[in-house]
């Protein structure tokens, strides 16, 4: 509804550069980046919130959050895996309704003390994402904690060969380090000779960054990797059924059985190693752990720091506001300029008169407001999504810590100790059983490891404790995420449906590890002895994006209108026959490639030299000819070097031409540099 002229507002300027709408992560990134190379950029979200589809909300913002989406799913437009599922389990509330619609009141006190993520994400320590925070100093708006445990969920009865399901269990330590293989006591003399040979043939992926996978091609089978990866790994390096599981789901992350099933194709030894290799590459930076967890909700408290830079920049901000209208224009209205480009004309309801721009970019939730049909046309399809769990709890589950304990115990005999059948669920463990507590971690369930679980998908956890700040003291998060099955398993099981076994074998292990830490006045005088969740909720999102065609590409440069895909696709250089859905640690990095992409396209799109010949005005090129700028201009000294030396005086301007002639209209300073490629860092390094 427009709102009345004396609450609208006029603003500074009426033509932008770019008009960004939404604020999640890429079109955040892409932001700063327009702004700190000196383009005029009005970015709106209609929502009252930073970061969209990857938005850290409080309670009450998520449970709005899912009742938006719950409306959606009941107008029919989404099939049964899309249902929204919210529920307090611990409230007296009678009715369904009003326990999705309504915090209990001892939650609702507590509502600004958590920051819960729409979509979880681990962030590499060496990568696109964490490389552009430092470039960009956006990391001085964020704060981290180290990952600092990863498991893989072992049944008591599970033995070299086939995972048999069982409700007692074990947890096994990821050994992703020589370090951890050496103090591993778990671990026989010859299975830590063989880890320590997959580990160095993983690592010589990394000095051949180049040839991802020479180092490891033998010339008599360089079909081996084409295998699925478990036999791959088998057959290699001889591992165990517990050692291939820990390397396929604890470390490459892979979201389902290596193998396949008929309706999908195997995952093989190629982009397996692939993710190996980076997780590998990442320890060691910041610690003895690949990853690191955002705090405050994790990406979207980035989204917020690069907006945050962008308005630094100059760029205006707006946020819960609508764009009453988009459409195509010949030229900046009120300001008509001779031989000007077609332009974006827009209506915001708080804005007193039209604006314009010469970009529109907008997330995918909001690009159908652009199209003149009207039509929301989410391409997401049954078998490429992505089954959410956000369960809240008052304790953690016991994390086992090798490095920490002086007893060490293998999975099965942790197993023993546990006791977590349903009969001993009460038992706690004794004082001297007991893991030390943990704010960080990820649990890995894998393919048929929990009875009445999936037998093809594996399904991750990660655990944030009130020290990453999503959440009070005593309280606990865990986010459940499991690729849905194929067509023929999936679409008509409601999340819910897929996630509940694994929340009941996460209540089994909370009841036997621990006490309460946390307990709701409701419960104080009853049931002291119970764990069940304080709050639950259960969705899916689109799990893999593609990328565009080349033809839906020229048609985005010659409008300039660009959407921004969730989730963010992989790289062009990644084939599609090895494009995996990306993992918890892949989602930033590929969102700053994507805001890396859209940035060059705008760059080139907006040039207006048609002199030069056409390879010279791809966004490749551009990109190409400022990182050769900017290393001509590392490699001139700073005129203060050469104060007070008798003789010496600063060099001359180059005068050398970069190759495609200069970037008419933009100078040094446009140079972003955390969009630089790495070679760039590396000459000033030298």
């Amino acid at each position: 509804m427009a709102r009345p002229p004396d609450q609208r507002q006029k603003l500074d300027r009426t033509h932008y550069s770019a008009l960004l709408l939404g604020t999640d992560l890429p079109t955040s990134i892409l932001s700063a980046a327009l702004a700190r190379s000196g383009r005029d950029v009005l970015h709106i979200d209609p929502n009252d919130y930073y970061g969209g589809e990857w938005a850290g909300l409080t309670l009450s913002q998520l449970v709005e959050w899912g009742r938006r989406r719950a409306e959606k799913h009941a107008k029919g437009k989404q099939k049964a895996c899309d249902a929204v599922y919210i529920d307090f389990p611990y409230s007296t509330a009678s009715a369904t309704q009003d326990r999705q619609n309504q915090l209990p009141e001892d939650l609702l006190k507590l509502d600004r003390h958590y920051s819960l993520a729409v979509t979880p994400t681990l962030l590499a320590s060496q990568g696109p994402s964490i490389d552009a925070l430092i470039r960009s100093k956006v990391s001085s708006y964020a704060t981290f904690r180290l990952l600092e445990e990863t498991a893989i969920f072992v049944p008591r009865s599970a033995q070299d060969g086939e995972i048999e399901t069982g409700v007692a269990y074990g947890l096994q330590h990821v050994p992703s380090s020589k370090e951890d293989i050496f103090k591993d006591r778990s671990l026989s003399l010859i299975e830590k000779r063989k880890l320590m040979k997959f580990l160095q043939s993983v690592m010589e992926l990394e000095k051949e960054a180049q040839n991802q996978v020479a180092a490891i091609i033998q010339p008599a089978n360089p079909q081996d990797l084409a295998l699925p990866y478990d036999e791959y790994l088998k057959a290699r390096f001889g591992l165990s059924a517990n050692l291939i599981h820990a390397l396929a789901y604890g470390i490459s992350m892979l979201p389902a059985a290596p193998s396949g099933l008929s309706s999908r194709p195997p995952i093989t030894a190629r982009p397996a190693l692939d993710r190996a290799r980076r997780h590998l590459g990442s320890i060691g930076r910041y610690g003895n752990s690949a990853y690191l967890v955002g705090q405050y909700g994790g990406a979207g408290e980035l989204a917020q720091g690069y907006c945050r830079a962008s308005a630094v920049h100059g760029s205006t901000f707006m946020l819960d506001v609508t764009v009453e209208n988009l459409s195509r224009q010949h030229q900046p209205p009120d300001h008509p300029i001779e031989g000007a480009r077609p332009c974006w004309g827009i209506e915001v309801d708080v804005v007193e008169g039209p604006v314009s721009a010469d970009w529109v970019v907008a997330s995918q939730e909001l690009h159908h407001r652009m199209r003149e049909d009207g039509v929301d046309q989410d391409d997401s399809v049954a078998g490429s999504r992505i089954a959410r769990g956000i369960v809240i709890l008052d304790r953690s589950i016991p994390f086992r810590k090798p490095a920490a304990s002086s007893k060490e115990q293998s999975p099965q005999q942790y197993a023993e100790s546990s006791s977590a059948t349903d009969s001993t669920a009460s038992t706690s463990l004794s004082a001297n059983d007991k893991p030390a507590a943990i704010e960080t971690g990820l649990l890995v369930f894998p393919p048929g490891s929990v009875e009445n679980g999936s037998s093809s998908q594996a399904v991750q956890v990660l655990m944030m404790g009130e020290g990453t700040f999503s959440c009070p003291k005593g309280q606990y998060v865990y986010y459940l995420n499991m690729e849905l099955p194929p067509d023929s398993e999936g679409p008509s099981i409601s999340p819910r449906q897929h996630l509940e076994p694994y929340v009941q074998q996460l209540l089994r292990m909370a009841r036997a590890s621990s006490e309460a830490e946390w307990t709701p006045s409701i419960e104080k005088s009853q049931n002291q002895g119970e764990c069940h969740p304080l709050f639950s909720m259960f969705y899916s999102q689109k799990s893999i994006s593609h990328q565009p065609p080349a033809h839906d590409l020229a048609n985005e440069n010659s409008e300039h209108r660009i959407k921004v895909d969730f989730p963010p696709p992989a790289p062009s250089s990644i084939a599609p026959e090895y494009d995996l859905p990306p993992s918890l640690a892949d989602y930033t990095d590929r969102a700053t490639m994507q805001a890396e992409s859209i940035f060059w396209r705008i760059v080139a799109g907006s040039a207006r030299d048609t002199d030069r010949p056409p390879e010279t005005q791809t966004p490749e090129a551009f990109k190409r000819r400022a990182a050769e700028k900017d290393r001509r201009r590392r490699k001139r000294r700073s005129p203060e070097d050469f104060q007070g030396r008798a003789g010496a005086f600063p060099h001359e301007e180059n005068s050398e031409q970069v190759e495609g002639g200069d970037i008419e209209g933009y100078a040094w300073d446009d140079v972003v540099e955390f969009f630089e490629p790495p070679e760039a860092h590396s000459l000033e390094d030298e």
